[in-house]
């Protein structure tokens, strides 16, 4: 039996759960002959536990999905893979290994640069032949002779040509999660923005030619596609369609809203965007089941946001079509950041105002992190604001410190800024859960009981780094004594 094992690395990333590359790439590796197994990395790993998950699985291949927070962990976890079964064939991919493919240090042999899925078929074909894979285009080939660097292919512009992700590997807990029971999806391909510190733009340009990168399927494989993982995962009780901007395309968009009303009905969530949202698509948002919309505010300077970050729309813009939303009965979640290159603290404060004045039902403020290839990585360099190579202990994620180099004052001032934005998003958070409770459940004892669960939540995300909430969140819905009350106590909270 041959297995290809894909590592996800997302140590104290922020985030876990599916990696919807990852899925994308399970169905080549079957027609291949290959099993996949997929060792999920959300925490840390002792180098005997991997070595002994790598011993127990045997595989013939192994291939790392990473994003540029988690080359520290590629680098260790490669090398100790080398040094121990030298002959494993080692690929990378992902939005890491697309914009660092010639990073040094590691002992992987091919860094895959852009979509995965025609170079990895043509990678499995070529060993398949036994024919030399540094002829493989889409790969820069690590060689004792150097580097080989071959081009990436066209990506696939016919959605529908491909095979529906396959999120078996990852176990059923891990693809329904949560104590809504929510099963995460994306469905089109790219952004059409071009924001200047998202690593969007970055991937495009590694195309010859970035004409028609982003992608929707069809309306019909859309639908198909949700049923089929409803199929699979019956316990779905809600979907967050994790795409970049499902939106984009106000035609595709409604006839899909239309549909999914009609077919699926079942409640979710998903990104939107100021230059998308009209009244048209918040009433097809509402009318089908969307109950909550994450939004982009990122700066709240008109000046810094329209010149520096290249997303052009006032503040008035924001505040009158975020209201689209509210009025639609929509959750409002809010993304922002702080720590740009050059960014002054009246910049950051005008960030907290803007929220204030939107009043989100929730949201989120992370550090600004620098990806190689964007426009601010660039100045970031150019401006000596950032040693990306010297920084002793690189951050896994975008919210434990500022990483653009600064004074100290600075950076205690960014950190504080940030903090206080959180608490009061979070703050947000509990009125709105409160809110909805209230209006359910009528007895004076719940009532109580929940809203000192909510302080008790306040608290916890306020004033504990989100590394330990997750692992404490993961430990505690991981056993099976506690899971169940756990369950209980996170219902309608987290």
């Amino acid at each position: 039996m041959k297995t290809f094992a894909f590592i996800n690395l997302a140590i104290d990333g922020g985030y876990q759960g599916v990696h919807h590359g990852v899925a994308c790439l399970i169905p080549i590796v079957r027609q291949h002959g290959y099993t996949p197994v997929v060792l999920n990395l959300a925490f840390p790993i002792t180098p005997d536990d991997f070595m002994q998950w790598i011993r127990k699985i045997s595989p013939s291949i192994v291939g790392f999905s990473l994003t540029s927070l988690q080359r520290r962990h590629l680098r260790e976890l490669s090398n100790l893979l080398k040094q121990h079964f030298p002959d494993i064939l080692q690929i990378a991919g992902g939005s890491g290994a697309t914009l660092e493919p010639n990073l040094s240090g590691s002992s992987v042999d091919g860094f895959c640069v852009g979509e995965g899925e025609i170079p990895l078929d043509a990678c499995l074909r070529a060993i398949a032949e036994e024919r030399e894979i540094s002829d493989v285009a889409g790969f820069h080939w690590h060689t004792p002779n150097g580097i080989v660097q071959i081009a990436p292919p066209r990506f696939n512009q016919d959605l529908d040509s491909c095979a529906f992700p396959d999120y078996t590997p990852f176990g059923r807990d891990t693809v329904v999660f949560g104590s809504d029971q929510c099963l995460s999806m994306i469905l089109s391909r790219g952004c059409p923005y071009k924001c200047t510190y998202c690593s969007n733009e970055a991937l495009r340009g590694t195309y010859e030619s970035a004409r028609g990168y982003f992608r929707t399927p069809s309306v019909d494989y859309a639908i198909d596609a949700v049923k089929y993982q409803l199929k699979l995962f019956p316990e779905t009780r809600f979907i967050h369609f994790e795409d970049d901007l499902l939106i984009a395309r106000k035609k595709w968009f409604i006839e899909f809203a239309t549909r999914y009303k009609e077919e699926i009905k079942l409640p979710y969530r998903m990104n939107v965007r100021i230059e998308c949202l009209t009244p048209d698509i918040a009433n097809a948002l509402e009318e089908s089941g969307c109950v909550m919309a994450f939004l982009g505010v990122e700066s709240g300077n008109e000046e810094y946001r329209n010149n520096v970050l290249k997303r052009c729309h006032t503040n008035q813009t924001i505040i009158e079509r975020s209201a689209l939303l509210k009025k639609a009965n929509i959750k409002l979640f809010t993304y922002n950041i702080m720590g740009f290159p050059h960014e002054t603290a009246s910049q950051m404060r005008d960030t907290i105002r803007l929220n204030q004045q939107i009043a989100p039902d929730s949201g989120v403020c992370t550090f600004f992190f620098p990806f190689p290839g964007t426009e601010l990585f660039n100045i970031s360099v150019q401006d000596k604001l950032l040693d990306w190579d010297g920084i002793s202990e690189p951050p896994t994620n975008y919210n434990t410190r500022p990483i653009i180099l600064q004074t100290a004052w600075d950076r205690l001032v960014c950190t504080w800024l940030v903090a206080k934005l959180r608490r009061y998003l979070h703050w947000q958070d509990v009125k709105y859960k409160r809110l909805q409770h209230h209006s359910s459940h009528t007895s004076m004892p719940q009532q109580i009981t929940y809203t000192m669960r909510l302080v008790c939540y306040f608290l916890a995300r306020s004033f504990i780094s989100q590394n330990a909430q997750r692992r404490v969140y993961h430990l505690v819905m991981n056993n099976r004594l506690i899971s169940p009350l756990a369950q209980r106590l996170f219902r309608g909270v987290r």
